[in-house]
């Protein structure tokens, strides 16, 4: 069986501070077999000049302005040649030089069309402050109920959009999960037992005040694939997040990122805001 052929899409808006680094984490992969494909939101920030200077190392690239990084993943799908797709943002960086080949290994052997495998959060101080990420059997029950396993860098076969239609850009925050959740509801997804990303805890949907709303698009995602309103863990969550971002707005960031790690210490979780 041919190896599968790769296409890497990463997402981007004023990344130029972090998008080399990502981008070098892919083409140093020693699965050749692949290409970058680069969707710019319309930078303003000299990531157009870094994406204008380093055009060998894409099979395609763009800037112009979108609506979103749904919008922007839903262009790429038209761009992208590869029979596995995968989607990175700009702070996100492959874990090694191996990542993607065991990922491309995964992906022959299995008749899953989603593949995936362990994320490192990368705090602040650029340590690991986490390592996510389990065997299906035993993400599936958290999937559905609301909590996605490590989708950066995850192996997505172009069948699915064929089957399933593109991201729906309705979701601003949750539209990877909304996504999933057509396969997976009743699929399975293939588990590499490695670390694959790095992941930095930042962006968008790590701020505070987006941290709520990206699970109120969760919860709107499981009641319109039939599921039944929030299970117990997702309402915690919804609950907890409504208060931190109360916090943030009324207390500040520092506050915030001392509350947020005191609770995560009581769960059992190492720190992340003030590490």
């Amino acid at each position: 069986m041919p190896e599968p052929h790769i296409s890497v899409v990463v997402a981007v808006f004023n990344g130029a501070a972090t998008l080399p680094a990502c981008i070098d984490s892919i083409v140093v992969q020693s699965f050749r077999d692949r290409e970058i494909v680069v969707i710019d939101g319309g930078s303003t920030d000299g990531t157009v000049e870094y994406l204008r200077g380093n055009a060998s190392l894409f099979g395609s690239w763009v800037s112009e302005p979108d609506r979103g990084i749904y919008h922007a993943w839903n262009k790429a799908l038209a761009r992208a040649k590869g029979s596995w797709l995968a989607f990175l943002g700009a702070d996100d960086r492959f874990h090694d030089a191996g990542a993607l080949q065991e990922l491309a290994r995964a992906a022959q052997a299995t008749r899953h069309r989603i593949v995936y495998g362990r994320m490192d959060l990368i705090v602040r101080a650029g340590v690991v402050a986490q390592t996510v990420g389990k065997p299906w059997a035993k993400s599936r029950g958290d999937f559905v109920s609301g909590f996605m396993f490590p989708h950066p860098g995850a192996l997505h076969h172009r069948s699915l959009f064929a089957e399933h239609g593109n991201f729906d850009e309705a979701y601003r925050y949750a539209g990877d999960y909304e996504f999933l959740l057509r396969e997976l509801v009743a699929r399975d997804a293939e588990f590499v037992d490695r670390v694959i990303v790095d992941m930095a805890v930042r962006g968008m949907t790590a701020r505070p005040e987006t941290i709520h709303k990206v699970l109120l698009e969760v919860d709107r995602a499981r009641r319109a694939h039939g599921l039944a309103g929030p299970s117990l863990r997702l309402r915690r969550a919804l609950a907890t997040s409504w208060l931190g971002a109360r916090v943030h707005a009324l207390l500040g960031e520092r506050a915030f990122n001392v509350l947020a790690d005191a609770y995560r210490v009581v769960r059992g979780r190492p720190r992340i805001w003030t590490a």
